[in-house]
């Protein structure tokens, strides 16, 4: 009962769900990432005041990552 699936199909399917797999995680990881960065960074944490802006800022470079991660995820069950 199982349909065989080519090569061509399971590289074709793992491109697609990497990269919704690793844009997923960047675009909701990379502000958490920000936050912790800002709070270790701080001068005097007793006091001072975690800023909340600009949470997104850097995060072209890390979504041009995506392409290259989602070929890892399309080649890793053919091989």
């Amino acid at each position: 009962l199982r349909k065989r699936t080519s090569t061509a199909e399971v590289v074709i399917v793992g491109l697609l769900a990497g990269c919704i797999v690793e844009l997923t995680v960047a675009v909701l990881l990379h502000p958490l990432d920000t936050l912790k960065t800002r709070l270790q960074t701080q001068p005097d944490r007793a006091g001072g005041k975690l800023r909340f802006d600009r949470l997104f800022d850097g995060l072209l470079p890390v979504v041009s990552t995506v392409p290259l991660l989602s070929v890892f995820w399309a080649v890793k069950d053919v091989v």
